[in-house]
């Protein structure tokens, strides 16, 4: 499972108003480079069909299928 530490949640809130994103989903994204390691991406995005949803401490974090694997229990902290 995905998680948000409330450090991190605390943050993302604040980036939603710096940003003028407020009632956005933080996207966050995993890629494997040919090398094998792995690329992250996050950003701000409304849901799509077949997102993982987790909400939780005030935000709403999306996750696509193609994501999920590489971000299984995995913690976003700041």
């Amino acid at each position: 499972m995905f998680s948000v530490t409330t450090t991190a949640s605390r943050e993302i809130l604040a980036a939603t108003a710096r940003s003028h994103a407020d009632g956005m989903a933080l996207r966050v994204a995993a890629l494997r480079e040919a090398d094998g390691s792995v690329r992250y991406g996050m950003g701000f995005d409304d849901e799509r069909q077949d997102d993982l949803v987790i909400d939780g401490d005030g935000i709403t974090v999306l996750i696509s299928p193609r994501s999920q694997p590489l971000l299984e229990n995995t913690t976003l902290d700041f």
